[in-house]
């Protein structure tokens, strides 16, 4: 077939010279697509061909015109661009006339865009004028939107044709302007899809740089190189992440990697903007910008040639290797830190860290700033956070290096972290002696040091008024987090004996601290306590200037000055001593009548100013009158009309004021005065009675429902309520007590985290004025309240019968009619219910009546049975015993269970081995029960179920014990029975130390230990997980030496407790074996000091790194394979078709065959293949078909390698075993391996060496072995 320049000239040759013009003019015509018809580019090649063979002749821009308008229409198919592509690289003047139609187009598209709403997205006009003002085009017409569009579509359309035209240019053949490329730039500041095709555009451009085949004039190149910084910095104008930003990133990557001797100038890399904008980068990037970032930086550091100092960067020429490393290993550092975020790599990094914060490090400041910045932004997950927020203040309190170059990281990185709440909430700790938050401590040493650490008074100034600034402007700083940072402030400068001098612009932050909203009253008090000690040092005129100083002066004189017996808690401390003064005081009838008067004058004129007296500040004055006129009469001689009004309007306004601390801590006083009780337990049954029983119920109820949430309520609640039913118990049949103690059962009031800040507070506070105790403030602790419910419980029985009898069925009923399986752990449950279980059983078992026994012995055990909760269980066990206590003639039905109950219910089984050792230890228990008991024990003692096994293991020697304590000769005597006992003691868990406090290990003598010490403090508490003590001993003794101090006559001789007090056991103690020299030493965490001397270990690195971004940008471009053939055919399970594909994708194979392709869709194939299976191509290969796939790729050249044992397989990895270049490797299936007919088609078969007797490895393991190994050989 003749070749277009020969068809060219036979043409011409045919037509006479005169003629020439004309036909080639006709055929030029001729070529024009009709009717929408695409270009035909060989008509077009020939035209070219006749054009160049008849010089002179006119038509090139014709056929221009044609490739124009064909790219116009949108021909996009890579195919076609190709083609368009090929022909203005072979026919350069044809490419010359494009491409400046292409230059022209952008520049008009430029100049568009620049009077358009479309506009630019970043600053470009200061671009535009330096660089292009001369260039745009003058647009006379006005454009309308539609138009515009069109244009810019237009311009994608040139865009794409561009980029491939670059990916296949010739530097014989193209020439391409620089106008060009400064038209590409200023369009990356446009929209998304115009910003993407430029920068498409510009990412072929720039390698043609890099191989020479564009060459410009030493002033273009330095005009390209300025122009592409100066564009990059127009786009990270915005510093925040946006699509303009990646653009400038991919530029800028692209630029430094990619350009040759085009890269940022020595200048360019002077300034500080160049480090400061990749430290912006690398701070609030994606994790694409990140990665790009950190090439950048390498990189960038490889080029320098000079050295550089300034606020962001520090490089010394003559030290470039110390500096090469260290930075990439801080890279190395970002990366797992911050990109990877594994827990266990981060915490591998420590010691790293903490080297290049070291004196010795070559890193800037900076650097470290924007590392530990970005690890600690809300962006990753609080574990990371943690573990870099904590490591640095541990780091910081052993430094002994300056610290005000960290301070933008405090401000940037750390602060913003540590004082988020859940950080205070999750490390703090509440005992009866103190309240205390490890976070919270932290951050206060660490602000102190950083106050210490500044070099002098005017930088420690410096540093108050940042910190200041911070708390001010930081609105979401958690509240308490402002108290121990102004502690640490506080702290530093006594410590360094510097207390400032403060100007006006640091006495205005602090007068906006002392009164910052969002602080309760303890808190509130003890920030003006700190913000006034601030400002000591500081003249009184100065600080009479500032508006807000007087007031904090004054909040502070307030404190200073308030009297012991003026705050509301402590009149709530003694709220019974009302009660026993009018049970035990006699008056005349001329006081009485005082009384009288003084609270119907009361009364009255409440009702006469309807509720005016006790609005607002009123309600507190009001309150005090009311109790002070009660205190002073006799129920008898006052209308109840009148006290139900008075109380009535009292605690509306209290409802009104959404109740407020101080007044609702006096309502349960006041309420449940006697006069109430008296009248509410009278037998007149008047509207006003009940209206009062009503009023004193609704009372109750909310402020019982408030103290669950406000732990300071319980106490004056609990014992004003324990007085009343003590005093009147009467009272249990009038006031709701059964669904208040129900209620408390079920949702014991617990101190919230909040308040828990406000007893540290109170604890700090009382530094400075010992007279503001927490128990100023709230009065006496929750435990107290506690306290008097439990007492108020065990005296119920002798109270009320019918009431006891009601709350124990209802604690009972729930836990009865679980449905099972019951879940390990039920939020409806809690240990308050079985401890008052336990309690009022008691009642039921002293009346010793059989069938009531017998109904709770069921129940118990039908609960028990189910019940999978370690301590509930123990508690269940208690209540049985004692029950079996008080019933001898029903303690044989606890063997006859355990002998019949067989394995079905280990934890059953284990529950009555138990019991049953507890009852055989009752003082009346006769011998027989014991022998009977030990013959049971024997097979248990060999039960396959362990659990079973071991509590029979601890049962026998406990059984055994109290035999020979009791001499029955009939079972000591008995060799079995003593052999058993002797082997069991001989076992390992009977002569190694474990847990004192296991449910194995907790003994109770169900006579001696039956008391309120050991059920409140006993040893099963602190099982694990433990549980806080509720209530002490202690706090039952407050409550009755309350009750003496007030004069109140309990315990009353038909009201004692029913379960005395005793005294809590003391600890377990275990003896801890020294004879052992294997005994390994406890280990102890890492310091500071061990990380900075520490011999390193290599980091663990998994991200994908900025390299692939270097990979080809061509059309189609290749996968770095090998060329082998993983097939997999013969596997069926998905999972391990899914380890194959991450195998075969991880070591470059060409592709892997499967049997079908349905697995590629099934989780379990995508959980372990990740994303592999889109890396790497992948078809469906039968296994009947793969025999013939075999012969046929032998046909091509492949060398087929089975992975296979057989008698004439070689061993991998062995000299002379080497697996071919170009192979077809198959693995065999799971259970058969290769079959016969695919063996036969093998030219090599290959094992892997093995010195174990299992048979062979899974299939996973086995391909990534030859894979390796292929990847070994060959590279």
């Amino acid at each position: 077939m003749a070749s277009l320049p020969g068809l060219a000239t036979l043409f011409l040759g045919r037509i006479p010279s005169e003629a020439r013009e004309d036909t080639i003019h006709s055929f030029i015509e001729s070529i024009k697509p009709r009717n929408g018809d695409p270009l035909d580019l060989g008509s077009v090649k020939l035209g070219l061909e006749l054009l160049r063979a008849c010089r002179g002749i006119e038509g090139l821009g014709k056929l221009c015109s044609f490739v124009v308008e064909e790219l116009d229409n949108g021909s996009g198919a890579s195919g076609k661009l190709r083609e368009i592509t090929s022909l203005c690289s072979d026919y350069e003047d044809l490419g010359c006339q494009v491409l400046q139609h292409i230059e022209n187009d952008l520049l008009k598209t430029a100049r568009l865009l620049r009077v358009s709403d479309l506009g630019y997205h970043v600053p470009t006009e200061a671009f535009l004028n330096h660089h292009m003002v001369a260039s745009i085009p003058v647009l006379d017409e006005t454009v309308s939107g539609d138009g515009i569009s069109h244009q810019v579509s237009t311009t994608i359309r040139y865009l794409t044709f561009l980029k491939v035209l670059l990916w296949h240019a010739n530097e014989d053949r193209i020439s391409i302007s620089n106008t060009i490329f400064t038209s590409l730039l200023v369009l990356l500041g446009t929209g998304p899809e115009l910003a993407t095709a430029s920068g498409d555009a510009i990412a072929a451009f720039l390698p043609l740089l890099e191989g020479n085949h564009l060459s410009y004039s030493t002033e273009v190149r330095d005009s390209l190189i300025a122009q592409i910084w100066e564009r990059i910095c127009d786009l990270l104008s915005n510093p925040l992440p946006s699509e303009p930003a990646g653009s400038a990133f991919r530029l800028w990557f692209r630029w430094i990697y990619q350009s040759g001797g085009y890269e940022p100038s020595q200048s360019i890399l002077q300034q500080t903007q160049y480090w400061n904008l990749l430290q912006i980068g690398l701070l609030h990037g994606y994790s694409e910008q990140r990665k790009l970032c950190l090439g950048i930086l390498q990189k960038s550091i490889a080029i320098l040639q000079s050295n550089v100092e300034n606020t962001h960067m520090t490089f010394k020429l003559q030290a470039r290797r110390n500096y090469e490393l260290q930075y990439t290993k801080y890279c190395t550092l970002y990366e797992t830190v911050v990109l990877d975020r594994y827990p266990n790599q981060v915490s591998a990094c420590l010691g790293d860290l903490a080297k290049i914060m070291s004196p010795t490090s070559h890193i800037h400041i900076s650097w470290i700033t924007t590392l530990l910045s970005a690890a600690l932004s809300s962006k990753i997950q609080d574990g990371i956070r943690k573990i870099i927020g904590l490591w640095y203040i541990d780091f910081t309190s052993h430094s002994e290096e300056e610290l005000e170059s960290q301070q933008t990281l405090l401000f940037q990185g750390i602060l913003p972290w540590a004082t988020q709440g859940f950080l205070f909430t999750q490390s703090l700790f509440s005992s009866r002696e103190s309240t205390e938050c490890l976070h919270a401590q932290n951050l206060c040493n660490l602000i102190q040091r950083f106050a210490e650490k500044c070099s002098g008074t005017k930088e420690r100034l410096l540093f108050l008024r940042k910190v200041l600034k911070y708390i001010s402007n930081d609105a979401n700083i958690f509240p308490y987090a402002m108290l121990y940072i102004l502690e640490g402030l506080l702290e530093g400068f006594r410590n360094t004996k510097t207390l400032p001098f403060l100007e006006i612009d640091e006495l205005a932050l602090v007068a906006t601290t002392s009164v910052r909203a969002g602080l309760p009253e303890v808190a509130r008090d003890l920030c003006t306590t700190y913000c006034m000690a601030l400002t000591t040092e500081t003249q009184k005129n100065v600080r009479a200037s500032v508006p807000g100083v007087d007031g904090l002066e004054q909040r502070w004189k307030k404190l200073e000055s308030t009297p012991v017996i003026t705050r509301d808690a402590a009149k709530t401390t003694d709220l019974a001593e009302n009660i026993g003064r009018n049970l035990n005081n006699d008056t005349d009838g001329q006081s009485t009548q005082i009384g009288a008067t003084a609270i119907r004058s009361h009364a009255e004129s409440l009702k006469t100013i309807t509720y005016r007296s006790a609005r607002g500040d009123g309600l507190l004055q009001a309150l005090d009158t009311l109790a002070s006129a009660l205190d002073t009469t006799d129920a008898h001689d006052i209308p109840p009309s009148l006290l139900y009004e008075a109380l009535e309007i009292l605690w509306d306004e209290v409802d009104t004021q959404e109740y407020p601390k101080a007044a609702l801590m006096r309502i349960p006083g006041l309420a449940l005065r006697p006069i109430f009780i008296q009248i509410c337990i009278s037998e007149d049954g008047t509207s006003e009675t009940n209206s009062l029983t009503v009023l004193l119920t609704k009372i109750l109820e909310t402020v019982h429902r408030l103290s669950e949430s406000r732990s300071y309520l319980l106490p004056p609640l609990a014992q004003s309520l324990r007085a009343a039913c003590l005093s009147y118990p009467e009272a249990l049949s009038i006031l709701p007590v059964d669904d208040f103690l129900l209620r408390f059962a079920n949702h014991p009031p617990s101190p919230r985290p909040d308040f828990l800040f406000e007893c540290a507070a109170a604890l700090k506070l009382e530094v400075f004025f010992p007279h503001l105790s927490y128990t100023f403030y709230y009065g006496v602790r929750e435990w107290f309240g506690y306290a008097c419910v439990m007492d108020l419980v065990n005296r119920l029985p002798n109270l009320n019968a019918v009431i006891t009898r009601d709350v124990l069925d209802q604690l009972i009923k729930p836990w009865a009619t679980q449905k099972t399986p019951v879940p390990q752990v039920s939020k409806w449950k809690t240990l308050t219910q079985l401890q008052m279980m336990l309690i009022l059983s008691e009642a039921c078992i002293s009346k010793g009546d059989p069938v009531e026994t017998s109904l709770y012995l069921n129940t118990f055990m039908d609960i028990l049975s189910v019940e999978p909760w370690p301590k509930y269980r123990y508690l269940l066990e208690w209540m049985l015993a004692r029950l079996y206590l008080h019933s001898p003639d029903d303690r044989s039905l606890l063997l006859d269970r355990l002998g019949s109950q067989g394995e079905s219910n280990p934890k059953l089984t284990a529950s009555l081995m138990r019991m049953a050792v507890m009852v055989a230890c009752f003082p009346d228990t006769p011998e027989s029960f014991s022998l009977r008991l030990v013959t049971l024990l024997i097979p248990l003692c060999a039960s396959g179920k362990i659990q079973v096994r071991h509590e029979a293991h601890w049962a026998f020697p406990s059984i055994w014990d109290h035999v020979e304590t009791r001499g029955w000769s009939n079972i000591l005597s008995n060799p079995a029975f003593a052999a058993l006992n002797t082997h069991i003691r001989s076992l390992w868990r009977f002569q190694t130390p474990t847990s004192p406090y296991n449910s194995r290990s907790l003994t109770l003598d169900l006579v001696k230990d039956h008391n309120m010490a050991n059920l409140f403090q006993g040893d099963y508490l602190r099982t694990y997980p433990p549980e806080r003590e509720l209530v002490t001993t202690a706090d039952f003794e407050a409550v009755w030496a309350a009750d003496v101090r007030n004069k109140l006559a309990v315990p009353r001789p038909h009201a004692p407790p029913l379960i005395s007090l005793g005294s809590p056991k003391p600890p377990i103690e275990i003896e801890i074996p020294t004879s052992s020299a294997t005994v390994a030493p406890l280990s102890t965490p890492f310091t500071t000091a061990d990380l900075l001397d520490a011999n390193l270990a290599p980091l663990q690195t998994k991200s994908t790194t900025w390299q692939h971004f270097l990979a080809p940008t061509g059309p189609n471009p290749a996968r770095r394979h090998t060329p082998l053939i993983l097939v997999a055919s013969l596997i069926t399970n998905p999972a391990n078709l899914g380890g194959l594909s991450r195998i075969a994708e991880i070591f470059g194979a060409d592709s892997l065959a499967l049997p079908s392709l349905q697995p590629l869709s099934q989780p379990a194939f995508t959980s372990v293949a990740v994303t592999s299976h889109q890396h790497i191509p992948i078809f469906a290969l039968w296994p009947a078909d793969l025999p013939k796939y075999l012969v046929d790729k032998k046909k091509e050249g492949y060398t087929i390698v089975c992975v296979e044992q057989t008698d004439r397989s070689k061993v991998l990895g062995e000299e002379g075993t080497v697996v071919p270049k170009r192979s077809v490797v198959v693995l065999g299936s799971e259970k058969g391996g290769c079959p016969a007919e695919v063996l036969a088609e093998a030219d090599l078969c290959v094992e892997i060496k093995q010195k174990g007797v299992t048979r062979s490895l899974n299939v996973q393991t086995a391909g990534a072995v030859c894979l390796f190994e292929y990847q070994r050989t060959w590279g």
